[in-house]
């Protein structure tokens, strides 16, 4: 039986993959990473240093522009709504989303997810340019043949917050903050906006799993099995949850009210089911500037069953 070293976070749905309680039919999985998933991302970017891997969707479209040599199956065991991660001061809530216009915005770093899809906000919903923003990244791209827009302002290392407080920035996006001096921006409207999105078929998608090429190559039954034991994996605790509506801790809570939400699966896996979000991604992008071209979803994502 062939072993495979595996990068994922433990989440309620992964966790049945991790303790070894879901098996991918002739492979063992070996997880070789602890702590957030976030640390994995740059390693296997930079190093292939994994077999399979948790990797943030829109890190994973920037590396194959550049030749990256891992492949995705469509799992997506991350999704988020950005619109409650652009925070401002409250004087600026108050003025509203226009107060934005023309000012510097902080972001971890310019490919990162969340940041792409907060400036797909500020521009489907809310009408207002991105590349008419200074973008300010505390943080390396992951991706280094990445060459950024000549809009984004590099500060290594900075406490992006601060500087929020401080009057230094404008609005931050996906940076956490405990002040009382900062809110998010859309606080009264988010829900509204979330809808509107999910109306189109848009729900947003932050990670995805990636698998080496070679692997697959060499195991042309790899993908299908990966995927079919995220699937299970999921199922069994959405059945749990199903069944007795005791969500045994906070993620869980946290799926239970996502699937009340979105009106049912909270983690929808397939390639077609995910299209329309995912042709939303790639096309802010692609305007972002992180794509050359537009992207060809079946040469991205590795054949699989829609679950």
């Amino acid at each position: 039986m062939t072993s495979l070293t595996i990068a994922l976070q433990d989440r309620p749905h992964t966790r049945p993959l991790l303790a070894g309680d879901v098996a991918v039919a002739g492979f063992t999985l070996r997880p070789a990473h602890d702590g957030p998933i976030v640390g994995a991302f740059r390693r296997m970017v930079r190093e292939l240093a994994f077999d399979v891997c948790e990797l943030a969707l829109t890190t994973y479209l920037c590396a194959r522009r550049f030749g990256a040599e891992f492949t995705a199956i469509p799992v997506f065991p991350f999704r988020d709504f950005p619109q409650p991660a652009i925070r401002v001061r409250r004087e600026t809530a108050e003025r509203g989303p226009r107060a934005l216009t023309g000012q510097r915005i902080g972001v971890r770093a310019y490919t990162v997810t969340t940041g792409v899809w907060g400036r797909a906000v500020l521009a489907d919903q809310l009408g207002l340019d991105p590349d008419a923003i200074t973008w300010v990244v505390a943080d390396e791209e992951h991706v280094t043949q990445y060459p950024l827009p000549p809009n984004v302002e590099v500060a290594l290392g900075a406490d992006l917050n601060a500087m929020l407080v401080g009057g230094d920035l404008a609005a931050t996006i996906g940076i956490a903050s405990a002040s009382p001096d900062t809110v998010p921006l859309l606080a009264a409207s988010a829900a509204e906006l979330e809808q509107a999105w999910l109306q189109r078929g848009v729900y947003p998608i932050n990670h995805t799993v990636v698998v080496r090429t070679a692997l697959l190559r060499q195991h042309p039954d790899l993908a299908r099995r990966l995927y079919d034991a995220f699937a299970q994996a999921k199922r069994q605790v959405l059945d749990r949850l199903d069944a007795s509506g005791d969500p045994a801790d906070a993620a869980e809570r946290s799926l239970a009210e996502r699937a009340r939400f979105v009106g049912g699966d909270p983690l929808p896996y397939g390639l077609d089911p995910n299209r329309p979000t995912l042709d939303a991604l790639a096309g802010h992008a692609l305007a972002q500037r992180i794509l050359a071209g537009p992207a060809d979803l079946d040469a991205l994502f590795a054949p699989c069953p829609a679950d």
